[in-house]
């Protein structure tokens, strides 16, 4: 089972660089594009992306890491970043604003150790674990928390940090639309009860496996035993603010036979049914109208899976007897046989599948006639995505989006403390 500890964590000084953490904290890497990174690195001297860095460019110089470990000790020794002086959990609430609702998502926030219970649902990518492990190799630090879930059904975590957490906040940070609140753990019993809760029963990583991978990697590399660990935020998946969003598929630079291909295997896939209404191919502005009108339920009346494919010829609904998970590995399936790799996010260049979260992004970019196709899966439920681990089934990359992220830079971990 899952082994979760206590930690000093590093964290941004707030008499140094003020109360609030927002200007210093970034999101994760893997959100991060090089346009993003420079906007961060501009707002504040002190923005951890200039530790976190940012997504990895093929044939990207090393100096980066370089320059990272660098900060990361200048900026110790300046006491920008200090270091707590006793092991603690920390409680972390995410407040945000999701389809009109303010949510709030809770996790505690320790490291768990890179062994058995621990498990993936994703496929990974080479490149971003050899960029990650190239950083932990330069800081021997994680600058951000990988999301995970636990099974917590009697509340008995959320019930002793409720009983341990302070009135004030030890760390809070306010972004747009969103705002973040941590406050240390550190009685005993509450430790001792959270350590028990979670280590009863697996852990199963909703976002960063690049960066679990990379760890546990970096740890046979080591040998040390306190290595053997990554920093982790666990939300229990009962949790009310935990939201999951699907990630949109958008095809390019492909031929019309490519196109007449796919689609065929599709047909023999799905049942397909033809959306009405005409598409308003050359009227982007039109996407997001036609979009409301006519999407489809995630499931049908029959208890079908529910995707969307629009290409330059049409749109279908299309319906599978199964799983989300295992609908989108079929269709992920059909675009590699075809010959089409997925290589990267939304507008990266060389790319042929494209990800965004974005259905009227993905959308605009059909009718504007810049890609042949797009799908549309619904997203994957909690429940689904643990049970599925469990099973030791992988989801196809990029098939689920945990909102919002974890950011970089609220709590740090100094692995060789």
């Amino acid at each position: 089972m899952a082994r979760f500890m206590p930690f000093r964590a590093v964290h941004f000084d707030p008499r140094v660089v003020g109360g609030d953490l927002g200007p210093v904290i970034a999101p994760p890497y893997d959100v991060v594009d090089s346009a993003l990174g420079e906007r961060l690195a501009a707002r504040h001297p002190y923005n951890a992306v200039r530790l976190e860095l940012t997504v990895p460019v093929a044939g990207g110089s090393p100096e980066r890491y370089r320059e990272a470990a660098s900060l990361w000790t200048a900026w110790r020794r300046a006491g920008i970043l200090v270091r707590d002086g006793l092991p603690a959990f920390y409680l972390c609430e995410h407040e945000f604003w999701h389809g009109g609702r303010r949510l709030v998502r809770t996790a505690v926030v320790g490291t768990l150790t890179v062994a058995a219970g621990v498990l993936a649902h994703e496929d990974t990518m080479a490149q971003p674990k050899e960029d990650r492990l190239h950083l932990l190799r330069a800081c021997r630090a994680q600058f951000s928390p990988i999301l995970a879930l636990y099974e917590d059904p009697e509340g008995s975590v959320a019930a002793a940090l409720r009983e341990a957490r302070g009135d004030d906040p030890d760390l809070q940070a306010v972004g747009e639309g969103e705002a973040l609140r941590a406050w240390r753990v550190t009685a005993e019993d509450a430790i001792e009860r959270v350590t028990a809760a979670v280590g009863s029963g697996p852990v199963v990583i909703a976002d960063g496996h690049h960066r679990y991978e990379s760890a546990r990697r970096f740890a046979g590399e080591t040998g040390e035993e306190g290595h053997r660990r990554v920093l982790a935020a666990l939300v229990a998946t009962t949790d009310p603010g935990l939201v999951v969003l699907p990630t949109h598929r958008v095809v390019r630079r492909i031929s019309p036979g490519v196109r007449d291909q796919i689609m065929e295997r599709v047909r023999g896939a799905f049942t397909t049914e033809p959306i009405p209404g005409d598409i308003p191919f050359g009227c982007e502005d039109r996407a997001a109208s036609w979009w409301e009108a006519f999407a489809p339920p995630a499931r049908s009346e029959d208890g079908h899976i529910r995707l969307v494919a629009v290409t330059d010829q049409g749109a279908w609904a299309l319906g599978y007897r199964g799983e989300t998970a295992e609908a989108l590995k079929l269709l992920d399936g059909i675009l590699s046989e075809a010959g089409v790799a997925a290589r990267g996010i939304l507008g990266e260049a060389g790319a042929a599948v494209e990800y965004t979260r974005d259905a009227v992004c993905a959308l605009r970019e059909v009718l504007g006639g810049r890609a042949r196709a797009a799908f549309f899966p619904p997203a994957v439920s909690v429940g689904e995505v643990f049970r599925k681990a469990r099973e030791g089934f992988r989801f196809p990359r990029k098939t689920t989006y945990f909102h919002p992220k974890v950011p970089a830079g609220l709590l740090m971990c100094d692995l060789d403390d």
